[in-house]
């Protein structure tokens, strides 16, 4: 698992053992793995509210390939997703979403109008859709990246702090806000609508700004099957509500919490009728 903190990507070994992998002067604020390749979101700050964003690509010998800048300047967390031939990531600024080539070509804006200056999650369904999930402030939304429409908008959860999508195209969101009951929940892809509470954390003195979290492959999942949800926060400790184990990691700053539950048939039948 690698794991973007200040000033580089830790590494983390099933046995908890953390190594600092990649170095960089600047804060990560998002990666993703395709092709053996590390794509990441690096900020530079000039000052409290601006500052430059680039992408850095290394690879699996994590050495620097290729590098480019984002035009946007807010400071605010921001969050790339890889999907196909394309890296997407949100301007703010300009409320569009720019997707790039691999190599760093700017292919064409996308309209965004949901995005607005705040914090901004991004994640890619898989390649039978063309939509992109975002979220940023309140909205989590879907929108169609072939043409920028927006096919549904959900401003009805509470503080959404992070969003990702599995293999199947459902959308997990973690909802609840800044020192408060964190629930993850399950969202229709095709509506927005929220479906299914998969469980609650309760934690503290926790900045659920920079919270993130991704689950695992459900394509063959059956009732009775584990899930591991993983998610990272720069937290102190969580409180486990529901009755699931827990697996704790570290890297530097961050606390990695492995959430692991038993699906059972009402959770199984529900996540099926996703698909």
């Amino acid at each position: 698992m690698f794991v973007g903190v200040t000033h580089g990507i830790d590494m983390l070994t099933c046995d908890n053992q953390s190594s600092r992998v990649i170095s960089v002067d600047d804060d990560v604020d998002s990666l993703s793995v395709c092709d053996n390749l590390i794509y990441t979101l690096i900020f530079k700050p000039e000052n409290d509210s601006s500052g430059s964003w680039s992408v850095r690509v290394y690879g699996s010998d994590y050495q620097l390939v290729r590098s480019w800048r984002h035009s946007e300047r807010l400071s605010l967390f921001n969050q790339l997703a890889v999907r196909k031939d394309s890296v997407f990531v949100p301007d703010r600024e300009s409320k569009t979403i720019v997707q790039y080539s691999l190599t760093g070509e700017v292919e064409r804006r996308i309209p965004c109008h949901v995005l607005k200056d705040a914090v901004a999650r991004l994640c890619a369904t898989s390649s039978c859709r063309d939509t992109a999930i975002v979220s940023c402030g309140d909205t989590v939304s879907c929108i169609d990246v072939s043409t920028g429409d927006c096919v549904w908008s959900n401003d009805s959860l509470e503080k959404p702090t992070a969003v990702c999508c599995d293999d199947a195209d459902r959308v997990y969101v973690a909802v609840g806000g800044k020192c408060a009951t964190i629930h993850i929940a399950v969202l229709d892809g095709d509506t927005g609508t929220a479906v299914l509470l998969l469980f609650t954390l309760s934690e503290t003195i926790c900045r659920c700004t920079e919270m993130l979290f991704a689950v695992d492959s459900m394509s063959d999942l059956s009732t009775g099957s584990e899930v591991r949800i993983h998610i990272a926060s720069q937290c102190c400790r969580f409180l486990v509500l529901s009755n699931i184990s827990l697996c704790w990691r570290c890297a530097s700053s961050f606390c990695i919490l492995v959430v692991k539950f038993m699906l059972t048939a009402e959770v199984y039948d529900s996540l099926k009728n996703l698909n």
